[in-house]
Order: structure tokens, then C-alpha cells, then sequence
């Protein structure tokens, strides 16, 4: 079971990790290709902008999964939470710089006998910010708490018009938009106070949008976005948008970019009995055989190779609401059902007709799914 579950728990994990994050707000595109990349970018930062690129069915949901009232109360507040951590950190850079050059102002006295002090007599704070870089203590001069503003994470800044012999004087500002202010005197690490209010930062991920063509006639848009998130590195997200541009159903997993075409319309039904019985049997290298030479899976997410697939497991074809029709190049959702022991989920292939018969193009779960997971109780 070391496969398919282990995937199903990562990307749990990523819708997780995706609502404790925050980000400002941004005005509302309105193309599906734009909609959709600012959409995954505010997803994956948590901005309550996203709330108004979505239908309230997934509104709800986002509610549901940060347990607040409405989709931007709760995004709100998972900002709140995302800024304190941020606080906490550019806190303890404070707090590991001073003890660091505590360190290296204890070394200088012991060595010429004498009370532990900032700055050496007969030199300025200069001298000590020299001696704090060639012991990688990497920190920048400044005059007053404007000097952290809209500075990188984790700069630390000393205070040269503050700082003396028995009082140094450090800033940081945290990407919370607070500057943190910590006095601290030879033998004691003081307590960080707030100093000032600079600029929050909360950079959205890069983001790529590869539009489907939906068959004619149908009212909703179909888009694959790719970026890069964190650990997961490589991740992909295929949408479907309502008639006005909202995003109500949500994928996530792998996607070969650019989009291959499909050689028109044909029948699915051969490789997705070929996938039940590669899932089936566990056969990791069958479904390797399926992918297209150029989809790489996403390692966290699906495990090395194929090894999503490693672990014998009861699997049928099943059909997925809403996925019919995906693109009018014959491009189509192949949902099989997996159950493995006590677990059971929902694997979508991307089933792109070639002119050599058919590859999978991409792999995903179900956002909805992930979030009943989550929402179920324990």
C-alpha cells in the first residue's frame, strides 16, 4: 500500500499546506486562461481574492475546509494564523543573531581579559558589524526601523545610531509587514517588540495556463495551469469553468506541457480497460508504458517513476461528473476507482488520442475528494 495511498496523503496534504497561506488581493480577470492562473496562484497562497474566481459551491467548500463563515472570513483568518508564524520566525532570526554574536563578543574577551562588551573601546559599530560578517553572521547597517522596510526575509539590520558598547539594536521585518525591534546587552537576549509597520509580501507562485478547446457547443472552458509549489515542486491543476468564468471543479496532480493534440475523436474504452488491470496487478511499469514520453510525475505526489501504482489494489472504471467531452482533439478523463484496504479514491487519466493509438497525458485527483477526506470525521 506504500503507493497509491502515500499519493492520496500528499495531496491531502497540499490542500492543507494551500489553507494557511495568504496573499493580497488582485482585481478579477476575466479570460478563462486568466481567471485560471490567478485562481491556482491564489489557491496555493490562500488570498481571499480567490473567492470571487470561484462558484459558491467551491466557495462553501473553501469555507468548509478552514471552518469559517463565509470564503473570505475564513481566508482571512487563515492569513492571521500564516502572518504569525511569519512573526515567530523573523522573532527567533533576532534572537539567533544577538546569540551568535554573543558568542563571538565572549571569544574577544576572554582573549584580552576583559567584560564582555558590543563594541570594542576606540571603535565604532562599523568594526562590529565587520567582525559579525566574517563570522557569517550575515547582517546589514541601518538608522531606525525604517531601515527593514520592504527588505528581503530573514535581513537583519543593526542600528548604528542605537547601538553601543552595552546596547545592540537589531530590525527585521517579517513578511507579515511588521518590523520587529530586539535590544539586547552583552550577557542577555531582550525580548523583540514591534517597531513599525512595513510592507507585507506574499508572492504568488509562477503560474503557466495551457487552454482545452471543449467540444462545440458546450458552455464550459476547460484549462491545465503547471507552477511550482514548495516541496511538491512541479504540480498541475486542470480546471472547468462555468459560462461566466468561474471555477467550479478542480484537479491536481501532473500534466504534460505543452498540450500534445489529440488525433480526433475515438473510443477510450480498450486503454482504460488496460488501466484497471495495471492497477489491479500493481503493475507500476504497465502504466509507465501508458504515460507519454514527455509527462513527468510529480515524485511527492505519485512516487518515483510509477510507483503510484506498485500495490495490487481492486480498481473499475467509473464515471466522473462533469469530465465528459473534455476537449474537441479527442482529449478525455479516465477515472478509475482504486480501493486498497480500508481506503478508497479516484484517479483521473488524461487520455490523449495519438496518431500511434493513445498516451496519458496527465494524472490527477479530485480537489472534492481530497477535501471530503479532510472533512471526514475521525
Amino acid at each position: 500500500m506504500r503507493g497509491s495511498i502515500r499519493a492520496t496523503n500528499v495531496a491531502a496534504s497540499l490542500v492543507a499546506v494551500a489553507i494557511v497561506a495568504t496573499a493580497g488581493s488582485a482585481a478579477v480577470p476575466s479570460t478563462p486562461s486568466a481567471v485560471s492562473t490567478a485562481f491556482v496562484q491564489g489557491y496555493l497562497t490562500a488570498d481571499p481574492a480567490v473567492c470571487d474566481l470561484a462558484t459558491p459551491r467551491m466557495q462553501q467548500l473553501f469555507a468548509r475546509l478552514v471552518k469559517g463563515t463565509t470564503c473570505k472570513a475564513a481566508l482571512a483568518a487563515a492569513r492571521a494564523e500564516t502572518d504569525a508564524v511569519a512573526d515567530k520566525d523573523a522573532r527567533s532570526a533576532l534572537r539567533e543573531t544577538v546569540q551568535a554574536t554573543q558568542v563571538l563578543i565572549d571569544a574577544r574577551a576572554k582573549a584580552t581579559a576583559t567584560r564582555r562588551v558590543w563594541i570594542a573601546p576606540h571603535t565604532r559599530v562599523a568594526a562590529l558589524v565587520a567582525d559579525m560578517r566574517a563570522h557569517d553572521i550575515e547582517v546589514r547597517v541601518g538608522r531606525g526601523p525604517s531601515s527593514a522596510r520592504g527588505t528581503p526575509t530573514g535581513v537583519v539590520f543593526v542600528d548604528t545610531a542605537r547601538t553601543t558598547a552595552t546596547k545592540l539594536v537589531l530590525y527585521t521585518e517579517s513578511t507579515s509587514g511588521t518590523i520587529w525591534r530586539l535590544t539586547s546587552d552583552p550577557y542577555r537576549i531582550g525580548t523583540p517588540t514591534r517597531a513599525g509597520r512595513g510592507i507585507a509580501v506574499h508572492p504568488a507562485p509562477p503560474a503557466r495556463a495551457f487552454p482545452y478547446r471543449p467540444p462545440t457547443g458546450s458552455s464550459v472552458a476547460r484549462v491545465g495551469v503547471t507552477t511550482t509549489y514548495g516541496e511538491l515542486g512541479s504540480v498541475s491543476f486542470l480546471l472547468t469553468l462555468t459560462s461566466d468564468n468561474r471555477v467550479d471543479a478542480v484537479l491536481i496532480g501532473s500534466l504534460l506541457t505543452p498540450l500534445v493534440a489529440g488525433s480526433g475523436a475515438g473510443d477510450t474504452t480498450a486503454i482504460g480497460e488496460r488501466l484497471v488491470r495495471e492497477w489491479q496487478r500493481g503493475d507500476e511499469k504497465g502504466l509507465c508504458a501508458e504515460l507519454h514520453p514527455g509527462l513527468r510525475l510529480s515524485v511527492p505526489i505519485f512516487g518515483e517513476k510509477c510507483e503510484v501504482a506498485s500495490d495490487p489494489s481492486t480498481a473499475e472504471r467509473v464515471t466522473s461528473a462533469g469530465l465528459d467531452g473534455w476537449s474537441d482533439d479527442g482529449t478525455s478523463i479516465v477515472a478509475v476507482r482504486i480501493r486498497q484496504d480500508n481506503e478508497s479514491f479516484t484517479l483521473h487519466h488524461v487520455v490523449t488520442p495519438l496518431a500511434s493509438g493513445y498516451a496519458v497525458t496527465g494524472l490527477f485527483f479530485d480537489f472534492d475528494e481530497i477535501a471530503a477526506l479532510l472533512l471526514r470525521p475521525i
